[in-house]
């Protein structure tokens, strides 16, 4: 009877699970890093938020949510934004 040889370390994963979190903590800037940045949230419904059912009254029909991953992110990483999503935007077609 041939005997099985694993070539996969019952270690291995956990390293590899190990390195991609210190990964990304490495790319994710601080506060301080991020001081002066400033993020621009473009896209449509999804990027403004849409379904949140909570609306800056300000926005109009473009329903920009206070939830939405623009406003989130910017606030996770102490940056600026200018929150231009809008609800149903286009691009004109060439």
């Amino acid at each position: 009877m041939m005997s099985i040889r694993r070539s996969h370390r019952p270690g291995s994963a956990t390293a590899l699970a190990v390195i991609a979190v210190l990964a990304v903590l490495v790319s994710t800037p601080s506060a301080a890093e991020a001081a002066g940045k400033r993020i621009v949230g473009l896209g449509d419904s999804y990027a403004s938020g849409v379904g949140t059912r909570t609306y800056y009254a300000e926005s109009g029909s473009c329903q920009r949510s206070p939830y939405a991953y623009p406003v989130v992110d910017a606030a996770r990483v102490g940056a600026t934004l200018s929150f231009r999503a809008c609800s149903g935007a286009t691009t004109p077609r060439s």
